[in-house]
């Protein structure tokens, strides 16, 4: 893990990619991390929602977050994961291609989103960046990402009754 000083000010990200760019959210917002496993479609749904995993009686929703940022979508293999994020009062999990490290750095370290970060990503979903070693990091901001409407969605699909 890199320190960038010791800082009473300091936050903690988990870093990852998606179609060979650098992401990370807070840790705060991280439950656990999964290995890939098998997911359960669910038919009329966007097509960024892979479907549910149950996960030790929960079932929890999954999005590829590859296709709902419209990238290039790679076969899953050993490196693939789902990151179990906790959202409002949901659970949800996020495919990325892998997960890089977990990172502590000072909010100094930490700057404003400029105004293009990616061509391919709503610079509305990415509420700061960071220079890590030589990469620029995306900082997400998950409400924005999962949008009310799509968390309304997933809760229903956690919800509904399983047959």
């Amino acid at each position: 893990m890199h320190e960038h000083q010791n800082n009473k000010e300091a936050v903690n990200i988990v870093i990852f990619t998606l179609a060979g760019d650098y992401f990370a959210v807070d840790v705060k917002n991280i439950r656990e991390i999964l290995m890939f496993r098998e997911i359960s479609p669910i038919p009329k749904t966007p097509s960024f929602i892979e479907g549910v995993i149950n996960l030790r009686g929960h079932i929890i929703g999954i999005v590829d977050l590859r296709k709902y940022f419209d990238l290039k979508v790679s076969p899953t293999d050993k490196d693939t994961r789902i990151m179990i994020v906790r959202l409002k009062d949901a659970l949800l999990g996020l495919i990325v291609d892998s997960v890089i490290e977990v990172v502590s750095l000072t909010r100094e370290a930490i700057e404003s989103a400029p105004a293009v970060v990616s061509s391919q990503i709503d610079n509305n979903l990415v509420s700061s960046v960071a220079k890590i070693g030589d990469n620029m990091v995306m900082i997400l901001d998950l409400e924005s990402v999962l949008g009310e409407e799509q968390v309304k969605h997933l809760v229903e699909i956690r919800n509904t009754p399983r047959l």
